[in-house]
């Protein structure tokens, strides 16, 4: 199994959360196999996964994979179709104020956030990565042309960080496995504002989100706000059109 994506979508705890099935063992780095590796071969890329019992899964995440153009077609040639993908996206504008945020962390981004996404002329940069990643329906299409919609699982990321339970059970039934999460798992950080998780009563520490995760958001101006919800609109319109979604943030 593969969580393809996408960016600052949720895809490591979401991975995190499920990795603490019994039968669901996790990959613990990002591989990106199929998308920038993929010339150390297959047999390196076996490598680098968890050993793995017949009746447990294996499940990788590269939120690089959403967004390649040949991540699609390579995983199917090896595959043979064969497999069960999972697509976590969210909000594209808090997804895309949030890469920046995280360029910007690792020095990777300079400037203000107007001064990288909006030109002097008012349209937006498509070119930076921050904006062409929060083009759902750009990248999902490619999908499609290799794999049936119902091979891929979208999850809406905005909702596993307010109400993971029921995100949790349903993918438990797409993948055919027991059902094991409960409420019960799960506390919130009242800080952060995040869901935190236990296995089981017995352990002591519950596994939240990194200490990345939560990093305060610069306040965008209105009008630069009203650019950037101005283009991706049809954007996220068409990508849940095509996802046959019905997210909150659809018609943004």
């Amino acid at each position: 199994m593969l969580i393809i994506g996408v960016k600052k979508g949720g895809t490591r705890a979401l991975l995190d959360m499920l990795s603490s099935h019994p039968v669901i063992k996790g990959c613990k780095g990002e591989t990106q196999f199929f998308s920038r590796q993929f010339k150390r071969g297959l047999k390196w890329y076996i490598h680098q996964m968890p050993l793995t019992a017949e009746d447990e899964l294996t499940m990788e995440k590269s939120p690089s994979y959403f967004t390649d153009e040949l991540a699609p077609q390579r995983i199917h040639d090896i595959t043979s179709g064969k497999i069960k993908l999972i697509l976590i996206v969210r909000n594209p504008i808090t997804r895309t104020i949030s890469d920046f945020v995280h360029l910007s962390s690792n020095g990777m981004k300079f400037g203000s956030f107007k001064e990288n996404i909006v030109f002097h002329d008012g349209t937006i940069n498509v070119r930076t990565s921050e904006i062409y990643k929060s083009m759902y329906d750009i990248h999902y299409q490619r999908w499609l042309k290799w794999f049936d919609l119902k091979q891929i699982f979208v999850v809406n990321g905005d909702d596993l960080i307010t109400n993971p339970v029921p995100i949790l059970q349903k993918i438990e039934t797409y993948l055919n496995i027991s059902h094991f999460f409960k409420d019960s798992m799960f506390i919130m950080n009242k800080k952060k504002g995040f869901f935190c998780w236990k296995k089981n009563a017995k352990q002591k520490n519950p596994r939240c989100f990194g200490s990345h995760r939560g990093q305060e958001h610069p306040t965008l101006s209105d009008n630069t706000l009203h650019k950037l919800k101005s283009f991706l609109k049809p954007h996220a319109r068409r990508f849940c059109h095509m996802a046959n979604v019905n997210f909150n943030w659809c018609s943004l």
